[in-house]
């Protein structure tokens, strides 16, 4: 019987189970994996001491920096539930990648806005923020979002008075949803109501 150790493998798709060489070691027959292969991964033997061979997800740290609590707790956090269930549909889904969420909470104090997205960007490998339910908190960030070449993803309605390069606007500007609004509001009746 194999000794119930991990073993190490390459990605790739694993055909049928292994042979066994001499000192009854597994030898895997495997298809190379995707273009990053070969990486290696570190998975646990099953009952008949052959390993399943998983692709290795892309970790992506996401910063979410949402007020949980002060006066734009409640808009933030519907803002931060529906990051966090994108999040979380990314990572079950076929992806080769995992975001995974490093949040802070600036507590609805537009000081601790811009400290708290440096802390972030500071993290290994961060380059991407969630966040910011106000133009001023926005507006906060963008210097150091421009310094540490960070991005920020707002995900509200904004005046649209600005452009940045570090700023993914993913909500309308007001005329690209009041402006059709009010075409429709106001548009000529065919007939009047009787």
């Amino acid at each position: 019987m194999l000794p119930a150790k991990p073993c190490i493998a390459h990605v790739g798709v694993l055909d049928a189970p292994p042979d066994f060489g001499p000192r009854m070691e597994p030898i895997y027959r495997a298809r190379p994996g995707p273009a990053f292969a070969p990486r290696i991964q570190l998975v646990p033997p099953l009952e008949r001491g052959f390993c399943v061979l998983e692709p290795m997800k892309r970790r992506i740290d996401l910063g979410l920096l949402y007020s949980r609590s002060g006066s734009y707790a409640l808009i933030s956090d519907a803002c931060r539930t529906g990051a966090l269930a994108a999040v979380a549909e990314v990572n079950a889904g076929p992806f080769d990648l995992e975001l995974v969420p490093v949040e802070r909470d600036p507590g609805g104090n537009i000081d601790f806005y811009a400290p708290l997205c440096e802390e972030l960007l500071a993290h290994e490998g961060l380059r991407h923020v969630v966040g910011c339910v106000t133009s001023w908190s926005r507006k906060e960030v963008i210097p150091t979002l421009e310094k540490a070449r960070g991005t920020l993803w707002y995900a509200v309605p904004y005046e649209g008075f600005e452009a940045s390069d570090h700023v993914v606007y993913t909500h309308a500007c007001p005329n690209q949803h009041l402006l059709p609004l009010l075409d429709w509001a106001f548009r000529p009746s065919a007939a009047a109501p009787t």
